[in-house]
């Protein structure tokens, strides 16, 4: 179904500030041919496909794991007149992607351009140790220290960022 949320509101000294509304479409649950995903991948989004020079974008990595990683690097885009800035430490919690669980740790970016222009944003790309899920580990020997794991390189999709001067 489709939902209105919003307006907040929040009173501050005094002065009642008041939010857009939005609606909230809810769509069926995705089907079994839904497309599969691996045990690892990494997801890329960002809170606008448009924006002002110097003003900030939200740049959300998030990286799906069904399996045991560590080591973990991170390689963000390199784009000239373009800067990240990490906002806050990776948040960790447990989400549902087409059906399956996944560990899910996101990592959100301020994205900022400098210059007016039309920006393709190439992957993020990150690389980790991975051990294999298939085996039931227990107790002391359960520590990646002690299994054999293979090195793994995953990357997001690229974007697009579409920056235009100040009115």
């Amino acid at each position: 179904g489709t939902f209105q949320v919003g307006p907040a509101e929040v009173k501050v000294r005094g002065e009642v500030f008041q939010s857009n509304t939005c609606t909230l479409t809810i769509l069926k649950a995705a089907s079994p041919e839904s497309p599969a995903r691996g045990p690892i991948f990494l997801t890329a989004t960002l809170s606008s496909k448009k924006a002002y020079v110097e003003e900030q974008v939200l740049y959300t990595l998030k990286l799906y794991l069904k399996t045991s990683v560590s080591d973990i690097s991170l390689q963000l885009p390199e784009l000239d007149h373009l800067a990240f800035k990490q906002l806050e430490k990776p948040r960790e919690y447990q989400g549902v992607y087409h059906g399956s669980t996944y560990r899910i740790i996101e990592v959100p970016y301020g994205l900022m351009a400098l210059r007016a222009g039309n920006y393709g944003i190439k992957p993020s790309r990150m690389s980790m140790t991975a051990y294999d899920s298939g085996r039931s580990w227990r107790g002391f020997f359960d520590d990646p220290f002690f299994r054999a794991g293979r090195p793994v390189t995953i990357a997001s999709q690229a974007l697009e960022l579409k920056v235009v001067p100040l009115p």
